[in-house]
């Protein structure tokens, strides 16, 4: 209004004063051609000369409409066709990481665009990718009042910046309201996947699995290899806990296709051991190497420990017939002799481990079993190749 104000003042004084100075002095002019003359006041041909230039310009934007008619008849493009020229510009300075000009260009568009709430977004990612957390913010806060149904777009970007600086209590807490809010919502749960396992959260994630399996965020392989690395955790927790109901807990309700992962397996064996449960791990890997053998998981049998060790030294030299040129089940028997007091016969079966792979833990039952037999000297030998071993020097 004030701007309307101002121009209709400055017409009104500079047509005043042109008036006045007609009055004063209308001067003359003078066009003679052979047996033509033109003869008018200076005013009046000021006025014609301005009244043809106008039309010249006139003509000149009819033609450049005719040719382009997004542009207007002034010559310049309408308001919609520069927004959307804009927009176009800035995602390809987006598309191609030149983030400072994207936002620039992106924030200049919204006004004009016909999808000002996408370049607003776009043009807040750019800013938060240039390294200007603080117009990102801004921006989302401009974002909310574009368009107050898109809430979810809005806090889904938020959620991803503030993981991106390490505020993880933020990122949770708006990706646990928008879950609660948006159910079985893809990205929400892949967010959550991400800020969950960034922060070691487990037992949330184990919350998770159902839906997740339900609605299929992830790739099947990807899914697998998830429940492995969640159970796998769950039962380290527990174990560090003592907690050893919180392990059958979870051995029992974990899906029959995780149970049968090798990693979990051992990984639930272990627990077990840790939380004072050996018999009942011995007896579980009893059950898989009477069916399937498996190298990694009869290195474990030695380890845990059965309510009869002689039974289970008696069970372990029972898969030396299919199995006797296995390092692992000879460092196995090993143990188990020396659990049985068979130092003899536990001092053959490391050696034999030891002749076919040279391994950190085999010197260290060998040393053990040395000191035990009182020959120090020689305890002393295997647990310094053990340790060159360890460290890879031969």
């Amino acid at each position: 209004m004030r701007r309307l104000l101002l121009i209709a003042a400055l017409v009104v004084v500079i047509g005043g004063t042109l008036a006045w100075q007609i009055q004063q002095d209308g001067g003359y002019l003078l066009i003679a051609y052979r047996d033509y003359t033109i003869d008018m006041s200076l005013w009046v041909a000021a006025l014609v000369l301005i009244a043809a230039i106008f039309l010249w310009r006139g003509l000149k934007s009819v033609w450049r409409w005719i040719k382009d008619p997004r542009k207007g008849l002034f010559g310049g493009y309408s308001r919609r066709d520069r927004g959307r020229m804009q927009t176009a510009q800035g995602m390809m300075q987006f598309s191609e990481g030149r983030w400072d000009q994207a936002g620039k260009t992106l924030k200049k568009s919204i006004k004009r665009s016909d999808t000002p709430l996408i370049n607003c977004l776009t043009a807040a990612t750019a800013a938060y990718e240039a390294g200007n957390f603080s117009e990102a913010r801004d921006l989302l806060v401009r974002a909310d009042g574009l368009a107050p149904g898109s809430h979810l777009a809005i806090e889904l970007l938020r959620a991803k910046m503030y993981l991106r600086e390490n505020r993880n209590q933020e990122a949770v807490a708006i990706l646990e309201r928008l879950n609660s809010s948006q159910p079985d919502h893809r990205e929400v749960f892949r967010l959550l996947l991400q800020v969950y396992r960034k922060t070691g959260n487990w037992s949330q994630l184990e919350k998770l699995l159902p839906a997740m399996r339900r609605i299929k965020p992830l790739l099947e392989l990807e899914m697998a290899e998830l429940e492995i690395e969640v159970y796998s955790h769950l039962f380290t927790d527990a174990a560090n806990a003592g907690d050893a109901a919180e392990i059958l807990r979870l051995w029992e309700e974990m899906p029959p296709v995780v149970r049968r992962s090798r990693r979990v397996v051992e990984s639930y064996v272990n627990s077990l051991h840790l939380a004072g449960e050996s018999p009942r791990a011995e007896k579980l890997l009893r059950k898989i190497l009477s069916s399937e053998w498996d190298s990694g998981l009869v290195r474990l049998y030695g380890i845990v420990e059965s309510e009869d060790a002689s039974r289970q030294l008696m069970k372990a030299e029972s898969w030396l017939a299919n199995h006797g040129d296995d390092a692992n089940l000879l460092l196995t028997l090993g143990r188990l002799c020396q659990r049985n007091r068979l130092w003899g016969k536990a001092r053959d079966y490391l050696q034999a481990s030891l002749d076919r792979q040279q391994e950190p833990e085999v010197y260290a039952e060998l040393a053990r079993l040395m000191a035990q037999l009182g020959e120090k000297e020689k305890s002393a030998f295997y647990y310094q190749q053990g340790l060159l071993h360890h460290t890879g020097i031969h």
